[in-house]
């Protein structure tokens, strides 16, 4: 997995994690500002931190599922996207314009709709996942720190192959491929297209 990428986490002295693709685990993603490791320091020696470990079990598991969820429906989408081309590609055939500019076109509308989905869907799940993050303060933190405990969001190397497949260029059979006018590209939406490429 490559290097970390830092955004200043507001209101505190942490710095956010980054979101990690990876063919699957967990990896230390969220690193203290060492600006603030003499009050980390200060902090351990405050008593129990059961309600952060509460906390921070449930903000993990909330990490992982919304994980699986992602994943799960970037699979499910692929299998519809697929009968969706099939659906065109037959309709066009009965129509007697198969390999036409029409049938380009209804190939281009469906993708770019299909990237209009994953857009939404993954945005959820982003909002999600820094919400958990903002959501966390030093005891938190000293916490993970103690358990090693540092999830993020996970592509495995399959769905980032679909989503690849999804940005086109979409092939279509006897005829040139069509480039999509992508609604999560790295124009529209920069943390999206970085999340979906590299993690």
């Amino acid at each position: 997995m490559g290097d970390h990428i830092t955004h200043r986490h507001p209101g505190s002295g942490f710095v956010r994690p980054r979101i990690v693709a990876s063919l699957g685990g967990f990896e230390n993603v969220l690193h203290p500002d060492p600006a603030q490791s003499k009050g980390l320091t200060q902090l351990a020696a405050v008593g129990d931190l059961g309600d952060e470990a509460v906390a921070v079990t449930a903000h993990d598991r909330t990490i992982l599922e919304r994980s699986q969820d992602l994943r799960r429906w970037v699979r499910d989408s692929e299998r519809r996207r697929l009968a969706r081309r099939a659906e065109i590609t037959g309709d066009n055939n009965e129509r007697n314009i198969l390999r036409s500019g029409a049938h380009q076109g209804g190939i281009k509308i469906a993708s770019e709709l299909f990237r209009e989905e994953w857009r939404n869907q993954a945005s959820s799940v982003l909002r999600d996942f820094w919400g958990v993050v903002d959501s966390e303060g030093r005891l938190h933190e000293l916490f993970r720190r103690r358990a090693g405990s540092y999830p993020g969001l996970i592509l495995p190397a399959d769905v980032r192959d679909l989503l690849e497949k999804w940005r086109g260029p979409i092939p279509v059979p006897g005829m040139d491929p069509v480039a999509l006018d992508d609604p999560a590209g790295m124009g529209p939406e920069p943390e999206l297209a970085h999340f979906e490429r590299e993690g």
